[in-house]
């Protein structure tokens, strides 16, 4: 109830209620009767929600690994929707929940069944973005991955951010026509402010003791800015803290004032007799304090990352939260330089971020249609390396289950991360499905299944899974023909012997004296190939016509999961990039990738088979560079890119575009074949057999 999340709710679901008789809403609330209520709880239902009907239920509280208590809350909830509320058809019933992903509770969704509108309110996917941070241990990954399950089966999805929305595309490729942003407004502190006695002058802080918060810097960096001014000012922090974690930035600085959590009434009083408010976070949802600071016309120096961008292009002062002399120089322009603010874009903010807006924008969704599962899906085993390395199979089928899973009941067969690789991006398959760790003897049988699915590379990861493969009829995503290395480190790992990859060798050779490729055995009548690079498709044509064998061979564009809020972007500020020199930062996690495609103009394609690149640096408006034969591959339009020349003039590519440019490459994205085009295609292609 304290933190953004519980304030953002209160307000939503206050404003909502307001709507309620005129949209012709009965709203029921629902609490657990297991978890102990807050002290002001009544309190507040009494007089932000009185017209809302709260439902006390038998809901147990989350403990991490027991996979009971989510069954035994659906079963509670599902009871509830038939007897309670039977009198109403159940597609005029729509569940929504406001905070899946919160720890300690365990919200849970109806079942698929009850044909009830699922709605879930994302407010942001930091542990999965951050996961080297906030999923260190397997308590805290069971904790949070496990309720991603739950979170592919909504049927419609609100985000407090456009920032947000492009989160659920990227890192869970979530269908963009599910996703409504709702953005948010102020919290209702109190129109009466209550004094907080603090010396002045003060700068505002309203954070919270998360680690993306950033507050050790800001603290710094506050420190240094005093020193110069002879330690004038005070910088008031905020919410809850841990002892040892005032003491830590006590440490750094004196002239700190902690208030923790304080009532609606204080927090409206800091805000009006500040100097002026910082906001250094890494990373925010929304970031509500920004909201309100606007309500009491103050100055505000805040972090230069997307969403706060995305409130306003220009109304702050922004600044790096990663270089202290930047915040320096931020606070000094702050509370030194007396800022003008631009009344003009404070109201224009105001305007946008309004509760009512956001209550309008919910009700819209509601008429979004339930999504209908298949009642017999198609029991499907599913081959791939490990997603979390750099794998491009892995990271492919990693991509499309949230799309397969609704068509699907899928079983998973993942070989181990590499102890070489780091963990670039967080597996959450073995959380929310049935996953198995593939070896010898694992138990596999095909006889299990309808069908098989064996995503391969040309890299030393898939060496089982090209081993399976070889073994078992089924479909095979072929992402590199060139399995020469996999076909080694089948050797190297035990899995063939020495005669067995010698007669590979010799008819590999005998196929193609030029390009040995290792793709002889897998050409073989039991398996569909399917290809998602034109070259490829005719190449194994070619092999296939000498070898008067049978497979069918595939085609599909490579598909890319398509942004809700393409132009949400950073601000551009490298020229170009070439892909060797990104290859050559490797490791990045999923998240420093991003960063670094979204702040480049052009990408300079100067290697080989790393298609997916191209697409994923065009979902952030870049322009490639590339060759034409590449382009007609990837079937991106002229005018969409640039043509790639080996001894071409880097520093002149910006003069090789225009703003036509990037409005085509977007363009291009948002018709691109998508991760849904994919899986219905490939269903129909089960069908169809």
């Amino acid at each position: 109830w304290h933190r953004g999340m519980g304030k953002y709710t209160l307000e939503l679901l206050s404003a909502v209620l307001k709507e309620a008789d005129v949209n012709k809403l009965h709203v029921y609330g629902i609490l657990s009767r297991q978890l102990e209520k807050p002290a002001d709880l009544d309190k507040i239902i009494t007089k932000r929600l009185s017209n809302m009907k709260i439902v006390y239920l038998d809901l147990l509280e989350d403990r991490t690994g027991d996979l009971e208590i989510p069954r035994h809350n659906q079963l509670i909830i599902d009871k509830f929707i038939n007897t309670k509320i039977s009198n109403i058809k159940n597609n005029d019933i729509t569940y929504f929940v406001p905070s899946l992903m919160q720890g300690f509770i365990r919200a849970v969704l109806p079942s698929d069944h009850l044909k009830v509108r699922k709605i879930v309110l994302i407010y942001d996917l930091i542990p999965l973005i951050f996961h080297e941070v906030y999923l260190k241990s397997n308590t805290s990954r069971q904790e949070y991955l496990s309720r991603i399950a739950d979170l592919l089966r909504a049927d419609v999805y609100l985000t407090i951010s456009e920032t947000i929305a492009n989160d659920l595309c990227f890192y869970l490729n979530i269908d963009k026509e599910k996703i409504y942003n709702i953005d948010g407004g102020p919290a209702n502190h109190s129109s009466i402010p209550k004094k907080y006695h603090v010396k002045k002058p003060f700068i505002l802080m309203p954070t919270g003791n998360d680690l993306r918060k950033n507050n050790e810097r800001a603290v710094r960096a506050f420190e240094e800015f005093n020193q110069k001014y002879e330690n004038k000012y005070t910088l008031v922090i905020t919410s809850f803290f841990k002892e040892f974690q005032i003491a830590h930035l006590n440490s750094i600085s004196n002239d700190l004032l902690f208030t923790g959590n304080i009532s609606g009434s204080q927090m409206s009083y800091l805000f009006k007799e500040c100097s002026g408010v910082i906001f250094p976070s890494e990373y925010e949802g929304l970031g509500m304090p920004i909201i309100e600071t606007i309500e009491y016309n103050k100055p505000i120096a805040c972090s230069d990352i997307t969403v706060f961008r995305e409130i306003s292009k220009d109304a702050f002062i922004f600044f790096n939260p990663y270089s202290v002399p930047e915040i320096v120089t931020a606070l000094v322009a702050l509370v030194v330089n007396d800022p003008k603010i631009d009344n003009k874009k404070y109201n224009k903010i105001s305007k946008k971020y309004s509760w009512k807006n956001s209550t309008h924008k919910l009700i819209e969704s509601l008429n979004t249609p339930i999504t209908i599962k298949p009642s017999n899906k198609y029991k499907v085993a599913v081959f791939s390396p490990n997603p979390s390395g750099n794998s491009e199979a892995g990271k492919f089928c990693l991509a499309i289950h949230t799309e397969m899973t609704r068509l699907m009941d899928l079983s998973y067969f993942q070989n181990h991360l590499l102890v070489s690789d780091i963990e670039e991006r967080i597996n959450y398959l073995p959380y929310i499905t049935k996953t198995t760790n593939l070896k010898p003897g694992s138990g596999y049988n095909s006889m299990h299944y309808d069908t098989s699915i064996f995503s391969i590379d040309g890299t030393i990861e898939s060496a089982e899974i090209l081993f399976a493969a070889l073994s078992n009829p089924g479909y095979v995503f072929l992402h590199d023909i060139n399995l020469s290395a996999t076909w080694k480190a089948m050797l190297d790992k035990g899995l063939i012997n020495k005669n067995r990859y010698k007669i590979e060798q010799l008819m590999s050779a005998k196929l193609d004296k030029n390009n040995q490729y290792y793709v002889v055995s897998l050409l073989t009548d039991k398996h569909t190939i399917i290809v998602f690079n034109k070259q490829h498709e005719q190449t194994l044509i070619k092999y296939v016509e000498q070898l008067q064998s049978k497979p069918r061979i595939l085609y599909y564009a490579l598909p890319v999961s398509v942004l809700a809020y393409s132009k949400v972007i950073p601000i551009k500020t490298t020229p170009y990039l070439s892909a060797s020199d990104l290859r050559a930062m490797y490791p990045l996690t999923d998240l420093q990738f991003n960063n670094i495609l979204s702040k480049t103009n052009v990408l300079i394609y100067d290697i080989n088979n790393w298609n997916d690149l191209i697409l994923k640096a065009m979902q952030y408006g870049v322009i490639p560079c590339i060759s034409n034969s590449l382009a007609s591959q990837l079937e991106i339009p002229k005018g969409a890119y640039i043509e790639y020349t080996a001894n071409m003039d880097k520093n002149k590519l910006i003069n090789q575009f225009d703003i036509n440019t990037e409005s085509l490459v977007r363009q291009f994205i948002q018709k691109r074949f998508s991760y849904k085009d994919f899986v219905s295609s490939l269903l129909e292609e089960f069908n169809s057999k």
